[in-house]
């Protein structure tokens, strides 16, 4: 079986390798325990490199402790002997060598604290039963509780070791009716820890229960004058509290939204003076608490505050309304429309700041915006403003000069040349045949194309129903073809576009294909009938002349069919 050997190796008489002992509890405070690691060095003698404490600096122990005198670094030192084998392996020689050890050993410093704080809360009920936000006390045990970490238990065995924290520091009841006992554990960055003990105490609140003081706001200073959110100033309450204290300015006094809140101190108001009940429309209590800034014991807690938003008037009147300045003695009724036709109200009409009536009603006979304000007479005062817009409107006026008709061609069209002289009205257009149909229908550009010849009427018609205008127009055509066979369809041929009233005076001229003159028509006439003398011409193409009374002269030609 072979032998084993264990070599060490020395610089200077000081053992390099390994580590001589191990250290447990560094925290001031507490017994260090220093365990050896070599159980092979004998004639042990320990320096802790704390010579303040005089004898108890040194110990002959395997496994010491010692006290250290304040927190920081220190060298422990470890001399002593060890066995040394040497030799062949045949002959080994055994002897013994000095060895030290030296370890640097830091002790961290432990959390400061108040070993007994007081907790003070309040209740209104009388039970001795009330909700603690322990967290509140932390600036009470230690000066320096932002650094550090505060937990809770309900014992100081649990505290210590750690075990069973209290889930909810932020509202803790106590179990004992006025007072009850909790124990904080506060641990610092390097692990150490103190504990203390926190004294829970619940007082009846200083501010008496009928102290109720009700809010009142009209709906629609936030901007909407329909979500029941409104806008408070508490400043004048907030006096009358610290007026009942002897020492107002030892007093903290906040606001909050629920009673869980304000036990525990979260969520406070943060402007009493611009305050919206957001979450509560029409109706919400504030609760107030007062603590002494001193000692932050809680002296008045309750809810002493509701607010009411009352509704502003509920009403409708259309916000666009039309004037139409054309009709004879014009004028428009406005009418604003109450939802609850039982409910009295005061009536303000204004036009560029100025009030010019007090009625519920108001005639109007000029364009403008008018705002209607109605207030409410139960006391409230509550008063909501809609604004009408009134524009005055107008029938067109047209006449031939404002429209330009191209005719006798293959594009026929009517354009209305500058449609915004036609009046102060929002104004399209469309084109009605002399038997009263409309054939091209309303439009709102200006330009009709492709007309047949034919006589029309063009309605220009405000689209906000003060009137239409008619025109008679002419647009002068003629039919390609016509088959005079008696059967009631196309039997005559005639130029389009005139009559006994609209360019009379037109000469129409017929002719066949050799110039010859069949027939001369006028404009009251039917039509020519494809006859000469009697007798009916064949099929073929015939050519007519046109001599309109506005002096324009046209020829063309047509085919006649059979």
């Amino acid at each position: 079986m072979p032998e084993t050997f264990i070599i060490l190796l020395f610089n200077n008489g000081f053992a390099q390798s390994p580590p001589a002992f191990t250290v447990e509890n560094q925290c001031f405070g507490d017994t260090t325990e220093i365990h050896l690691y070599n159980r092979g060095i004998i004639n042990v003698m320990w320096d802790f490199g704390d010579p303040v404490t005089g004898a108890n600096n040194t110990s002959t122990d395997i496994d010491p402790t010692h006290d250290f005198s304040a927190p920081g670094s220190y060298n422990i030192t470890l001399t002593g002997e060890i066995a040394v084998v040497g030799g062949p392996l045949s002959n080994p020689i055994y002897s013994t060598a000095n060895v030290t050890y030296i370890e640097t050993v830091t002790i961290y410093p432990v959390p400061v604290v108040e070993p007994l704080v007081e907790l003070v809360q309040c209740e209104n009920d009388l039970d001795g039963l009330s909700q603690f936000n322990l967290n509140e006390v932390v600036d009470k045990i230690s000066a320096n509780a932002s650094s550090e970490t505060f937990t809770f238990y309900e014992s100081e065995a649990d505290a210590i070791s750690g075990d069973s924290v209290i889930t909810n520091s932020i509202n803790y009841t106590n179990t004992i009716p006025s007072s009850d006992t909790v124990w904080a554990r506060i641990e610092n960055v390097y692990g150490c820890f103190r504990t203390s003990q926190v004294n829970l105490k619940v007082v009846n609140t200083q501010i008496p229960s009928t102290f109720i003081r009700s809010l009142y706001a009209c709906d629609g200073l936030d901007g909407d004058d329909t979500n029941g959110i409104s806008v408070f100033d508490f400043s004048s309450v907030h006096e009358e509290i610290l007026n009942m204290f002897p020492n107002p300015q030892d007093l903290e006094i906040n606001y909050y939204t629920s009673e869980s809140d304000a036990l525990s101190e979260s969520n406070p108001i943060e402007d009493i003076s611009n305050y919206s009940n957001i979450n509560s429309p029409y109706n919400q209590d504030i609760y107030v608490r007062v603590d002494n800034k001193i000692y932050n014991d809680c002296i008045g807690l309750g809810k002493h505050i509701t607010l009411t938003v009352n509704p502003s008037p509920e009403f409708y009147i259309e916000p666009r309304q039309i004037l139409c300045a054309s009709e004879p003695n014009y004028s428009l009724v406005l009418d604003p429309l109450e939802s609850n036709p039982q409910e009295a109200f005061n009536y303000s009409w204004t036009l560029d700041g100025n009030i010019i009536a007090t009625t519920p009603t108001l005639t109007v006979d000029n364009p403008g915006d008018y705002s209607i304000t109605l207030t409410k007479t139960d006391g409230t005062g509550c008063s909501r403003t809609e604004t009408v817009s009134v524009v005055a409107y107008e029938i067109a006026t047209i006449t031939q000069n404002d429209i330009s008709i191209v005719d006798l061609s293959e594009n026929n069209s009517l354009t209305i040349k500058n449609p915004s002289s036609l009046g102060s009205g929002d104004y399209w257009f469309a084109l009605e045949s002399n038997n009263g149909q409309i054939v091209y229908p309303f439009q709102n550009e200006p330009v009709f194309n492709n007309l047949k010849g034919g006589i029309y009427t063009l309605l220009v018609e405000d689209k906000n129903g003060c009137g239409t205008a008619t025109l008679p127009i002419s647009v002068i055509g003629y039919p390609k073809f016509f088959t005079p066979n008696n059967d009631g369809i196309n039997d005559f041929w005639q130029i389009q576009g005139i009559n006994a009233l609209i360019q009379p005076k037109t000469n129409i001229y017929i002719f066949d294909r050799y110039g010859k003159l069949l027939k001369q028509l006028n404009p009251t006439e039917r039509g020519w009938d494809g006859t000469f003398n009697g007798y009916a011409l064949s099929t073929d193409d015939y050519w007519f002349k046109l001599s309109l009374q506005d002096g324009r002269t046209f020829m063309d030609h047509f085919a006649l069919k059979r």
